[in-house]
């Protein structure tokens, strides 16, 4: 297992792979947050929540473990969330590429 940092203020971890949609694009391409919450329209915001899509965020300069690679997706564990069902920290899945995910 290999660590890494967050290289940007606020990196979202998603539940899948398959949670991103078209919407979800601009995020992962640039990791300007705040830009494409601006850009969403309601109904992509609803479904964001009621999807789960987002499992958490982790923050600049957070560790997180990189627990395997499927694709262009990396499965890891965000170090700083606690998780009573894995000690590793909260799971989740960012993109390989994320312009957030730093070498340590």
């Amino acid at each position: 297992m290999e660590i890494r940092r967050i290289k940007v203020p606020t990196a979202l971890v998603w539940a899948a792979p398959s949670a991103v949609t078209k919407t979800d694009q601009a995020y992962l391409k640039t990791g300007d947050l705040a830009a494409w919450l601006a850009a969403l329209k309601p109904a992509d915001k609803d479904r964001l929540a009621d999807n789960d899509s987002i499992v958490t965020e982790a923050l600049f300069n957070d560790r997180v473990v990189l627990d395997r690679v499927d694709g262009d997706w990396a499965h890891v564990f965000v170090t700083r969330q606690g998780n009573r069902q894995e000690r590793r920290g909260y799971p989740g899945w960012v993109p390989v590429c994320a312009p957030g995910m730093g070498a340590n």
